[in-house]
């Protein structure tokens, strides 16, 4: 009786052994096939399954696009006349911000901080360029996540001092809009003789 219990017990294990494997794989060719469909999705603009053709998809994909790069060229010239509220109008009502200063949380503090900035620099020849690779989808196709470089001139009387660093940002829908939701930058390198100018 204990022989033909050990042998059930081999076999079992014999069976174990060559099915769990196969259900690893299984499972980690079905993870893989999800994250290509993510990318899919995030480098089709965000396909929300209606079953459109590749073609409505791609134009719904440049639409996206240069919806947002709109948006990045009204930010560069909100910067560019130094004004602050036209600025902080580009952000939602409760928007993060992460600067050389550390985290600002709501438009209000965003507009006061750039009205701060704005008082000890002049800010020219603000310029953002979005890298085209970089937008994903977060969460749903109303939340695009993308990144970039920047680039502008800072003036205090005489004295001037050109910037340039990186961003990310994630824009949010709003009704037929695009707002930022979350921006953050850096200063690369960061100037040792400019230490209040650092604006994005």
């Amino acid at each position: 009786m204990n022989r033909i219990i050990s042998s059930a017990l081999s076999v079992s294990a014999l069976i174990l052994a060559v099915i769990l494997p196969r259900e690893e794989a299984v499972a980690q060719t079905t993870y893989e096939l999800k994250g290509l469909r993510e990318e899919a999705q995030a480098y089709g603009i965000f396909l929300k399954e209606t079953g459109e053709s590749q073609m409505s998809a791609e134009g719904r994909s440049y639409d996206v696009s240069r919806q947002l790069d709109e948006k990045i060229k009204n930010f560069d010239e909100a910067i560019n006349r130094n004004d602050a509220a036209a600025v902080a109008s580009l952000f939602t009502d409760g928007a993060i911000f992460v600067n050389y200063g550390g985290p600002l949380s709501g438009r209000e503090a965003i507009e006061k901080q750039y009205v701060e900035w704005f008082k000890q620099w002049h800010h020219n020849n603000h310029l953002d360029i979005k890298d085209s690779d970089s937008l994903r989808i977060v969460g749903t196709a109303d939340n695009i996540a993308l990144n970039g470089k920047w680039s502008e001139t800072d003036q205090q009387g005489e004295a001037s001092v050109q910037l340039n660093g990186y961003w990310s940002a994630i824009y949010v829908r709003v009704g037929d809009t695009w707002k930022i939701h979350w921006l953050t930058y850096n200063v690369t390198p960061f100037p040792a003789t400019a230490t209040t100018a650092q604006t994005k």
